[in-house]
Parts: C-alpha cells; sequence; structure tokens
C-alpha cells in the first residue's frame, strides 16, 4: 500500500470549523480500496503518535562542528545511539500495520535533522514491477512535483545521493539528500549515510523478499481458482507437455512402418511411455483381461489390424469388439484407420489415431492431459 501523510497545512485550518476543537491535523492521500478501516486507523494513529519523535542524535558528533568543512569520525557510542533511533523508527513500519511510508517517514527525519539538510527524499523498490518509484520527502510542506523535478532532471547543485543494496545485489531504495547552508562537509554526510544505509539495508531487503513471496502465493492461488473454474483455460502448452510424460500408451496391431519410426510419431505428440505389440504370435498370445481398466497399466490403447481370436476372449469376438464395445471397462481406446477407413498401422494413419486419442482422453478428464 502506498500514501502520503502530512501535517494539516496552518493557511487551510481556518476553512474546517473542527480544526478548533483540536492542537493537529493530518492530510492523508492513499487509495482506500487498499486497506480496511482498522488498517486506515491505525495508520493514521501511528502517525498522530510519531510525528513530532525527536530524530536528533544528543551529543552527536555533528553538532559540535565548528565550521561546514570540518571533518569528524563517528564514534561507538554515536553509532548505538544511531541504531536505537532506527529500531524505533523500524517499529513505526510494524505498528502502522507494515505502511513502508511510516519507515521512510523516520528514516528521512533522521537524516535532515541531524544534517541540517534543505529537505530528503526516498525511492523505493516496487517488488511487483521491479522498479524503484517515488515514496515521499521531508520536509513534507514542500511541494511533490518541486522534488519529483529535481529528482528526475537529476542536475540540481550539490544534490547527494545514495543507493540502499543488500550484500551488492539489487537497488533496494536510493535515498537523495540536499545539503543546507549549516550541513557538514559532504565526506561527513557520506559517512553519516554510510552507518545509516549499513543499518537498514536488511530491513528493506526482508520487506522486498515478503512482499515477492506474498505476490507469487497471490498468484498460485489465482491460478488454482482459475483451475477449478476453467481448467481447459489455465494449461499452457508447457504444462501439458510435462503432463504427457506420464501417461503410458500401448499400439496393438500388424504395423506398416518400423517400430522406431512409431516411435518417434508418439515422441513428436509428447508420449514417451510407449509399449508395441506388432507381431501377430505377440498379439495371439496377449490376454485381453490384462488391459481392463481395473488391471491396466496403460492410460490409452490404439488397436490396429489383429488376429480375430487372442487370449482371453472365450466369447468370440476379437479384441478391437471387444473392447469398443466395452468402454467402461477398458482405457480410452481408438482404431488406427486410414482415411478410406482401413485398418491399417501407417504414418498418417498413427498421427491421426494419436491425436484422436488425445481429444478422447480430454473429453473423459474435462481437462487437457494432465
Amino acid at each position: 500500500m502506498r500514501s502520503d501523510v502530512a501535517q494539516f497545512p496552518e493557511h487551510d485550518r481556518s476553512k474546517i470549523e473542527e480544526f478548533a476543537l483540536f492542537d493537529h491535523g493530518f492530510l492523508v492521500t492513499t487509495n482506500a480500496a487498499g486497506w480496511s478501516f482498522y488498517e486506515l486507523r491505525n495508520y493514521i494513529q501511528t502517525y498522530a503518535n510519531t510525528w513530532d519523535d525527536d530524530y536528533l542524535l544528543h551529543d552527536s558528533p555533528v553538532h559540535e562542528l565548528q565550521t561546514c568543512s570540518e571533518e569528524r569520525d563517528f564514534d561507538h557510542e554515536f553509532y548505538v545511539n544511531l541504531i536505537q533511533k532506527i529500531d524505533a523508527v523500524e517499529d513505526r513500519y510494524f505498528k502502522s500495520g507494515s505502511d513502508i511510508s511510516h519507515f521512510f517517514d523516520g528514516i528521512l527525519k533522521l537524516i535532515r535533522n541531524n544534517l541540517d539538510l534543505y529537505w530528503c527524499a526516498a525511492e523505493y523498490l516496487d517488488a511487483t514491477r521491479g522498479k524503484l518509484s517515488y515514496q515521499q520527502h521531508v520536509p513534507s510542506s514542500l511541494s511533490k512535483r518541486d522534488i519529483l523535478i529535481k529528482l528526475r532532471k537529476r542536475s540540481s547543485r550539490n544534490l547527494i545521493s545514495r543507493e540502499v543494496r543488500f550484500n551488492e545485489g539489487e537497488i533496494l531504495a536510493r535515498l537523495h539528500l540536499k545539503p543546507g547552508p549549516f550541513s557538514p562537509k559532504r565526506a561527513v554526510i557520506h559517512s553519516f549515510l554510510d552507518l545509516v544505509v549499513r543499518h537498514v539495508d536488511d530491513f528493506l531487503h526482508g520487506i522486498v523478499s515478503h512482499a515477492r513471496e506474498v505476490a507469487e502465493l497471490h498468484r498460485e492461488i489465482a491460478d488454482l481458482r482459475r483451475d477449478i473454474d476453467h481448467p481447459a483455460q489455465v494449461f499452457t502448452p508447457e504444462r501439458e507437455r510435462r503432463a504427457k510424460v506420464d501417461i503410458r500408451l500401448v499400439l496393438i496391431g500388424a504395423s506398416m512402418i518400423r517400430e522406431k519410426a512409431a516411435l518417434s510419431i508418439f515422441q513428436n505428440h509428447g508420449f514417451s511411455e510407449i509399449d508395441i505389440f506388432s507381431d501377430y504370435k505377440q498379439i495371439k498370445h496377449l490376454d485381453s483381461n490384462t488391459l481392463l481398466r481395473q488391471r491396466s497399466r496403460y492410460d490409452g490403447i490404439l488397436l490396429g489390424p489383429m488376429p480375430h481370436s487372442t487370449k482371453g476372449n472365450g466369447d468370440g469376438t476379437n479384441l478391437i469388439q471387444r473392447i469398443l464395445n466395452e468402454p467402461d471397462r477398458y482405457p480410452p481406446s481408438v482404431e488406427v484407420r486410414t482415411n478410406s477407413g482401413q485398418l491399417r498401422i501407417t504414418k498418417q494413419s498413427l498421427k491421426d489415431a494419436i491425436t484422436n486419442l488425445e481429444e478422447h482422453l480430454q473429453k473423459i478428464t474435462q481437462e487437457p492431459l494432465r
């Protein structure tokens, strides 16, 4: 969720009668559709409780500088105090319902107030788009439009920019600082920024990583919902290809093409688990009972020319008649016939039969092959 919040301008207070009953007011700009009532209330309450927090580091070496050109090192005590302030800012993020604008509001105030800057602003990585976008600036009384123009042109004199990365990875944020007449020299500003960035990079990395995980979960949930409502629409060719790998087919019948050529045709259709019975003696001793649905290891059967009687057909019917007359007892089955209707296994008739079997399987499952 993205939002802007600032103190209500003094010149507008007189326009609203209710302000006479309050000491302070805040102007919130946000997308209401992204909030529940309790989230919005919590967000505003957190801002109201922290807007005037003291972000100055007392006894800071920066404040002891006599001139802007003087250099100063930050000692261990200063670093501990800075960490405590940053930890308090990170707490604001969680208290506000995990709104990143609260975090940057505190960080920018911490930087500006301690370095006596004109202003400072932040861009933050949009986890879903993978690009930096404007987040906010302080003081909020300045025009957002003017700040954006300066950031876009990057031509403002003495403007200092610092990237925030985690382990030298992608840019998580970019801070922009405009020093004032009483700001310390650039070396001191960069040293201060180094300390801040060193402590917030892992925090921002965690937020971005979490946002991406949540976005990925939302996409998976959306896919599952589409799968339930419109199963045939969510299966990509790649997903269907992977599904075919697990399907086992059997081709039974004397063939006019070599077994290697037949296997190649199956593979071109995406099937790899294939058994072929093309020898008449093999077919004659093939027990039809092993092809029954509850016993069969096959998901589909292709039938070509074969002997009239085979093992297990005690009623006088041949295997083709038996399978096609009792579709509920056998896996989906098709005959391999030429365009003229002859029961014959050729390259073209096998291609047509496989396509026919695919359609038959899809009709039964009501979705693309799994």
